[in-house]
């Protein structure tokens, strides 16, 4: 019987060599959800024509066209590198650990542009009759990326994409996955202030806005747009939810300090040098609001959120992989 449901769908992305130029899928993720679209706009003639009332259909011209939308997947304990480059200028090589089948990568986010880099993201998606129908967008650019785990769950990244166009003609890629990869869980995630664990953090996320100028369109472009550029600072917050254990977290607000702030999430073990692992740093974090208050007889929460700042020499943020990811 053919496969007709959601369940059929696939989710995969290419590495391009120049913006906005067709990559076929190199890495497959399973995902729980996209809503990437192609939109356009349009000239509408005013021009009054007698007997005419409405558009006229000969007057009615798509002018530019673009690609926006969000991907929702579970954050892994390998293939996220090709993810992550999108958010910097580095130029990354993930390097061997000694005497280990390990690999360590770091994605530094705050200190240069990510102009030049661009993926093809292809999604496959089952029509009624069964056929998965390949929709593949061009010059996929990340202009907002989340990075969280609640309590009791699954850790979880969200990219926000903007591209240059939809093709429809490129074939579907055979869709592989890592038998060994896993997402990180809030059962093995630690956060870390000033250096020490901390042990009444309920849930974390981490906010990356990377504003670009997605309205690059020129003339003798075809409609098409130019690839963005960063016109705004780049921005990383981290917020969470606390319980109310003592003063500490309140203080730190009142007193404006500024912390390392981290968050560590460790998997499997690969061998005896090297374990899975992915952990946020920020070197520099100055946490902005705090103020736990009574909603009840169950025990007191707060609200804390920190602005991931630059401190002069490192990156505001910099994530980093230990994986069995070769390359990216």
């Amino acid at each position: 019987m053919a496969e007709r449901s959601g369940v059929a769908a696939q989710f995969g992305v290419g590495a391009e060599t120049a913006f906005g130029t067709y990559k076929a899928p190199s890495r497959y993720f399973p995902f729980e959800s996209e809503s990437l679209v192609l939109s356009k706009e349009y000239i509408r003639s005013k021009g009054l024509r007698a007997g005419h009332l409405a558009q006229s259909q000969n007057l009615h011209l798509a002018t530019t066209r673009t690609v926006s939308g969000d991907v929702n997947l579970e954050f892994y304990d390998q293939g996220m590198g090709i993810l992550l480059n999108l958010l910097h200028g580095e130029t990354v090589a993930p390097e061997k650990i000694t005497e280990s089948e390990g690999y360590k990568q770091i994605h530094k986010v705050g200190l240069n542009s990510p102009f030049g880099k661009s993926l093809t993201a292809q999604v496959g998606r089952p029509d009624t009759g069964g056929t998965v129908r390949a929709f593949s967008y061009l010059g996929c650019k990340v202009t907002s990326a989340k990075i969280e785990v609640a309590q009791g769950g699954v850790t979880m990244l969200t990219l926000t994409l903007d591209g240059k166009d939809e093709v429809t003609a490129e074939a579907l890629g055979s869709a592989s996955y890592s038998t060994t990869a896993v997402p990180f869980t809030f059962n093995n995630c630690i956060a870390k202030i000033g250096g020490s664990e901390v042990a009444n953090v309920q849930s974390i996320t981490y906010n990356i806005s990377m504003p670009q100028n997605v309205g690059r369109f020129n003339l003798g472009s075809s409609g098409t747009k130019l690839e963005p550029i960063i016109n705004e600072l780049v921005a990383v917050t981290a917020e969470a939810t606390l319980e109310f254990a003592s003063l500490d977290d309140h203080e730190r607000f009142k007193k404006e300090e500024v912390v390392k702030l981290e968050a560590v999430a460790t998997g499997s073990e690969i061998d005896a040098k090297a374990t899975n692992k992915a952990t946020l740093i920020t070197p520099a974090a100055k946490q902005v609001s705090s103020g736990p208050t009574v909603q009840g007889p169950d025990i007191l929460t707060t609200s804390v959120s920190f602005e991931c700042l630059d401190n002069g020499t490192e990156a505001p943020l910099e994530i980093e992989l230990v994986n069995t990811d070769s390359t990216l």
